[in-house]
């Protein structure tokens, strides 16, 4: 692991601009040519995702009550309206499917989730309004393909907060055709409504915009499903309790979301840690969920509040430096100081790398750890949490969690 200074990296606007220069397709602009700019049409409606396609080189921009798409130069190609509209965050079921006693306001969409869906074509865009409902868009004019809002898995969450949600896309099965469907794993915030929301789950992406499963749990039965909520234990632990998602992303055949949350080490004082979390694709049981601790130290200062990341292949001089191929995925994460003021972090942080090859090393020790040296899908049985603590430098104090 590698650090850098990145003092400043905590505002929502340098995030954005840290991501895109790090992105594929603008990398040749930070690194001395015209950097182009791309704002909203009113400074209040701050942007906070970005996606590219990779094939075409159009890039899509989330914000609050837009989404844009531009060109490879950010010039202004098509502008999707979200918002506002009349809500409230107490209607559930939301007022496009039923009447709500509540008091109705315009209320502003802040977009949380944009993916492009590169097997079928399509833009997932989820928001904040109406218990969180996503549309899939079609790529070259942003029209609406299809909007799931019928049945409460398509609700993922009503916080309306950016940086709290992330998802991944990936196929079923990678060795067939176009036909096949995909699957979106998505990780997020709930604000207090653990019972509604799962903090984590798998849902169908059927080639249909408009089939009946769009958006269902990938499994769901009586007894186990695709997804992991928030145990009630830990809520009598810490009252308000909850994830952020900061970034998900895929390599190999694994999923992995980086988040933050509040965990309490002496009575009365409430600390943040960020997480490491991994599935194994194609597992619908989670029963390969494991979660550890992730982050910097640097001159004895810890730097523990995630706040940043991007996944990238290595490159030949960091692969030397790091010991891996240039083909290895490597991970950039800026961690600002401390562990007490997430909401409100400190200018004081630092940018980090890390290879998939040694989070991976740590997520097989851990698992192996937790049970006990059988094999590691073998402790999950039970579905309950379980603590394991081993000695072995400043974020080998492992934790894993599980359950529906």
């Amino acid at each position: 692991m590698e650090e850098h200074d990145g003092a400043g990296l905590n505002r929502p606007e340098t995030k954005l601009l840290f991501l895109i220069c790090l992105s594929s397709v603008l990398l040749r602009a930070c690194s001395g040519q015209t950097l182009n700019v791309f704002q909203s049409e009113r400074p209040e409606w701050s942007l906070s995702h970005l996606a590219v396609h990779q094939s075409s080189g159009a890039v899509y921009v989330g914000g609050v009550n837009r989404v844009y798409k531009l060109s490879s130069d950010l010039a202004p190609l098509v502008t999707h309206n979200t918002g506002p509209e009349l809500d409230n965050q107490a209607c559930y079921p939301p007022l496009i499917m039923q009447p709500c006693s509540e008091p109705l306001a315009r209320t502003d969409n802040v977009n949380k989730l944009l993916l492009v869906d590169d097997l079928h074509s399509r833009l997932l865009a989820c928001g904040s309004l109406y218990q969180g409902v996503c549309k899939i868009l079609r790529l070259d004019d942003l029209f609406i393909l299809a909007e799931p809002s019928h049945k409460k898995e398509h609700y993922f969450s009503s916080v309306n907060q950016t940086g709290s949600m992330s998802g991944v896309i990936v196929s079923r099965d990678p060795g067939r055709d176009r036909e096949r469907d995909a699957t979106l794993y998505i990780g997020t915030s709930v604000g207090g409504k653990q019972d509604y929301f799962p903090t984590i789950s798998s849902r169908k992406l059927p080639k249909d915009p408009e089939s009946a499963a769009m958006l269902d749990y990938e499994l769901h039965t009586d007894f186990v499903s695709s997804l992991v909520k928030i145990p009630s234990d830990t809520l009598a632990l810490v009252t308000h309790f909850d994830i952020d998602y900061v970034y998900g992303f895929s390599s190999g055949n694994f999923v992995y979301f980086l988040t933050v949350q509040p965990e309490t080490e002496t009575p009365g004082e409430l600390f943040y840690t960020s997480r490491v979390v991994r599935l194994c694709k194609g597992d619908d049981k989670f029963h390969s969920y494991v979660s550890l601790p992730v982050g910097c130290v640097k001159n004895r200062v810890e730097y523990r509040l995630l706040q940043a990341a991007f996944l990238a292949k290595a490159g030949s001089v960091m692969a030397a430096a790091l010991n891996v191929t240039e083909r290895d995925d490597v991970l950039f994460a800026v961690f600002s100081k401390g562990q007490k003021q997430y909401r409100r972090p400190s200018d004081d942080s630092t940018l980090c790398v890390f290879t998939i090859r040694d989070i991976n090393a740590d997520q097989r020790e851990a698992a192996v750890v937790l049970s006990g040296g059988r094999k590691p899908g073998a402790a999950l049985a039970s579905g309950k949490r379980r603590p394991v603590h081993k000695s072995a430098g400043a974020y080998r104090r492992w934790f894993l969690w599980f359950g529906h």
